[in-house]
């Protein structure tokens, strides 16, 4: 036994003396870094911000507009003027090119009015609605708000600050992320965003809005279905995968919003929706607006007058030129004049094609011609409709049943597709 003893002794020693010399391994943390752009881990305060010029270095290109906008290589930064923070914009997401077998380019995925607002260090962008809205000189307006408090669906790192304290953001992950509130998965019925095939292509700034497109990669189970789907009936993208364009607008809104009219079912308009807990009722009802255009007079006094902002609609270039004539009569013969008389603001008609190479932006109506039955003879007709329009005030304009084209507007309309798709 002694022997073994002994044995056993000079295993435990040297198993300690290994043990001392080696240094213990730090913890690991399973806590995944922060995307650039995003707040520190479990909570963490955000960094401090850097000096301007270290952040937005010699190589940006920036381009000034309602935002500033500085790209340096795959990375885009906004510069937010203190007097944009906490102001309204709408925030429009399209699918302006997808692939074959899932939907047409053009088609819509929503609307959403948002806002910025500083936080010490941080950028918050926030979801606002208008669905529940109560006087805010009633009482009850508290718990209004109570109940609808703004979602915040995304926060930024304050990387540096600008000219009279503009905060500079990087809101690359923005574009570049699946973020629910934004992102076409669920359009697209698509398992998962692959991010190492999706980048961001552009971001413009202009006086009243940002124009930016990303592409955006999505993959979806290749199982086969159980039996014969029609890709365009079902609404989804086909097993594999799908690279799609997406194009995000933000418009600024009005700071006075427009006078909203009531919703009259013998009258064709959209139409949105609004519980309103101020009326001296016994439940509260459910108040409809119709969505419009905004006309209104520069002289208010005159029976008829020039429209302070006329309406004025681009055709995109890609329309078939022999079409242009009949396109042109449907919207000067049609609504347009009647809705300039109605409101009693005078009609004249301006250029009506889009200059080449100049994109088309969501604040410029467009007219855009789709012959669906040449572009997927195998598929019947189908009758889609879309409104691009914000509860910020009763917006759009009438819709035309029946009409191949599509009337996209800008900041204060929307539009119908019956038959057609958009275009930018």
């Amino acid at each position: 036994m002694k022997p073994f003893a002994v044995a056993v002794l000079v295993l435990a020693m040297t198993a300690a003396t290994s043990f001392a010399q080696e240094p213990p391994a730090p913890p690991q943390d399973n806590a995944q870094a922060p995307p650039a752009g995003g707040p520190g881990a479990r909570g963490a305060q955000p960094q401090e911000p850097r000096p301007y010029h270290q952040v937005i270095t010699k190589e940006a290109k920036s381009d000034p507009g309602i935002f500033t906008v500085h790209r340096i290589r795959e990375r885009v930064y906004y510069e937010i003027p203190r007097s944009e923070l906490g102001k309204e914009f709408l925030w429009v997401s399209q699918i302006a090119r997808t692939t074959l077998g899932v939907g047409w380019g053009g088609q819509a995925l929503g609307n959403r009015v948002v806002k910025w607002e500083r936080v010490n260090n941080r950028v918050l962008l926030k979801n606002v609605t208008y669905d529940v809205v109560a006087d805010k000189s009633q009482p009850i307006s508290k718990a209004v708000e109570a109940a609808n408090n703004d979602t915040i669906i995304m926060s930024f790192n304050v990387e540096a600050v600008g000219k009279d304290d503009a905060p500079v953001i990087e809101v690359t992950r923005l574009f570049t992320s699946d973020v629910p509130e934004f992102s076409a998965r669920v359009r697209l019925r698509a398992r998962a965003m692959d991010n190492t095939r999706s980048y961001l292509d552009r971001a413009i700034s202009f006086p009243q809005n940002i124009e930016v497109e990303a592409t955006h990669t999505y993959t979806a189970p290749t199982d086969p279905p159980a039996g014969p789907v029609n890709p365009l009936l079902a609404g989804g993208m086909r097993g594999g995968s799908a690279t799609v364009l997406m194009h995000y607008s933000m418009v600024k809104l009005p700071e006075k919003p427009m006078t909203p009219r009531f919703f009259d079912e013998r009258v064709g308009y959209f139409s949105i929706r609004q519980y309103d807990y101020g009326q001296d009722e016994h439940r509260s009802p459910q108040r409809r607006y119709i969505t419009r255009y905004r006309l209104e007079k520069k002289d208010p006094a005159a029976a008829l007058s020039e429209p302070v902002k006329p309406i004025v609609y681009w055709v995109v270039p890609a329309t078939t030129t022999k079409w242009m004539p009949y396109l042109k009569s449907r919207i000067r013969g049609s609504w347009i004049q009647e809705c300039h008389h109605r409101e009693g603001s005078a009609w004249s008609e301006g250029r009506s094609g889009l200059e080449p190479g100049r994109r088309p932006l969501f604040r410029h109506p467009l007219v855009a011609f789709n012959d669906r039955e040449r572009l997927r003879p195998q598929y019947p007709r189908s009758a889609n409709r879309r409104n691009s329009r914000s509860r910020h005030s009763a917006l759009s304009q009438r819709d035309e049943p029946g009409s191949r084209l599509v009337f996209r507007s800008g900041r204060s309309a929307g539009s119908s597709r019956p038959e057609a798709s958009a275009s930018g």
